[in-house]
């Protein structure tokens, strides 16, 4: 039974990586005497984070078909968002090849790769991570994605000037007190914030809800993913609750399983994701993503594409992949909006506050 189970894992494992290459193939487009770069992508295609991640598949495939010429091989695996899923990914790529570049997703899994990348002279980009503390002291990564600050700062100076108290609502996992972390640093001294927190794994959080309720703050924030998140806001509609919600409420499952309960929910999230079209590039962006996959894209989708973009420039002009590479890039102007490159691998997006209308239409929240 046991050596049964051995090779079954073993047979996923190798099927794992047939998948991958093959798509690795598929998207090596173009004039094969340029010299290609190869990136191995770790993301969480299936499991609680799938949707994100199957997004930033989606973006780098728009790209490559966009832009046949693009030099850049990707080859995507699963992760599932699990760390042990992710290193033994990895080890069995390495087995062949050392990866040029490592896209990682979430932050359990970037954590455990990154200084696996490190040993093998690999370059990280991150993707689906919040958390500002998987990149101190590291010189081989680079943040391609929002981090925690740059959401709750348009919360915080929103609700700072209507309100003297909030109740923060997040999973117990490092993106969700990462969330409350930089919500009460941004705060004035005197800001009243109470925190609770669920099981990432939860499906029931009535008592969870009950308990953020009772504290009668003038307002709520309710961040994480999952079934949790969505049956979390539902219970708050219900109570008739003021609060607002973190950005993946804009992810399509979430928005599908809520339905007209999204409607009117201020929530904080990019500009390119809003049906306004301000922004030429956002708005052609969408236009080709729905026209090749039948669905409206994510934000995770619009930093892959733009993460190609940057990478592309880089190699038009003979720029090394290095975090100081990004940060000499400094302001740039992708389909997901203006992103600014920082120092230490650190970049920061532009976030304010979004609602969905009556006619289910992305529109800037209406601040009163």
């Amino acid at each position: 039974m046991g050596n049964k189970k051995l090779t079954i894992g073993i047979l996923l494992l190798v099927l794992g990586v047939i998948v991958g290459m093959s798509l690795y193939v598929r998207t090596s487009n173009g004039n094969l005497d340029v010299k290609r770069h190869h990136v191995c992508a770790i993301l969480p295609l299936t499991g609680r984070l799938a949707e994100m991640g199957q997004h930033v598949k989606k973006g780098i495939l728009l790209y490559c078909e966009k832009y046949p010429d693009f030099p850049f091989e990707f080859a995507f695996y699963d992760s599932a968002g699990n760390p042990a899923q992710g290193i033994s990914v990895y080890k069995q790529v390495s087995l062949k090849s050392t990866p040029e570049i490592l896209l990682s997703a979430t932050t359990g899994v970037s954590e455990s790769l990154i200084p696996l990348a490190a040993k093998d002279g690999t370059f990280v980009l991150i993707a689906i991570s919040n958390v500002e503390r998987i990149l101190r002291g590291k010189k081989n990564v680079q943040r391609f994605t929002d981090r925690s600050i740059d959401m709750i700062l348009p919360i915080a100076q929103y609700v700072q000037k209507k309100y003297s108290s909030i109740t923060i609502i997040h999973s117990d996992d490092g993106e969700g007190t990462a969330t409350y972390q930089s919500m009460f640093k941004s705060l004035p001294k005197g800001f009243k914030v109470n925190e609770v927190t669920y099981p990432i794994s939860a499906i029931d959080v009535r008592a969870e809800i009950s308990k953020a309720i009772s504290f009668n703050s003038d307002i709520i924030y309710i961040s994480g993913s999952g079934s949790a998140y969505i049956n979390g806001i539902r219970i708050l509609k219900d109570n008739s609750c003021q609060f607002i919600a973190d950005s993946t409420f804009a992810d399509p499952a979430v928005l599908k399983a809520l339905g007209r309960d999204a409607y009117h929910v201020p929530y904080v999230g990019s500009r390119f994701s809003a049906d306004v079209d301000y922004d030429e590039k956002a708005k052609n962006f969408k236009l080709d993503f729905r026209k090749m996959f039948g669905e409206s894209p994510f934000i995770t989708a619009s930093y892959s594409y733009d993460m190609c973009a940057v990478l592309d420039y880089f190699d038009k002009n003979s720029i090394e992949i290095t975090q100081s590479s990004f940060e000499r890039l400094g302001l740039f102007h992708g389909v997901s909006g203006l992103i600014r490159f920082l120092p230490g691998g650190e970049c920061s997006p532009t976030f304010e506050l979004l609602e969905i209308n009556e006619n289910g239409e992305i529109v800037p929240f209406a601040k009163d």
